[in-house]
């Protein structure tokens, strides 16, 4: 499970750190991400920082 998962996840741990970060949400992020687009075959390389609100 990843943290902040509501379905898979343990659910007294989300509430833990959703009261210590101030945030409920899923703690998943990438990022840099490579991949072949399905389309045009094209090779794509996606990059996107943390928002403002990802613990440093």
């Amino acid at each position: 499970p990843i943290l902040g998962d509501a379905t898979h996840g343990k659910g007294p741990l989300n509430r833990a750190v959703a009261t210590w970060l101030g945030q409920r949400r899923l703690w998943l992020h990438a990022r840099h991400l490579h991949l072949t687009h399905p389309v045009t075959g094209a090779f794509l390389c996606l990059q996107a920082p943390p928002d403002a609100s990802w613990p440093r």
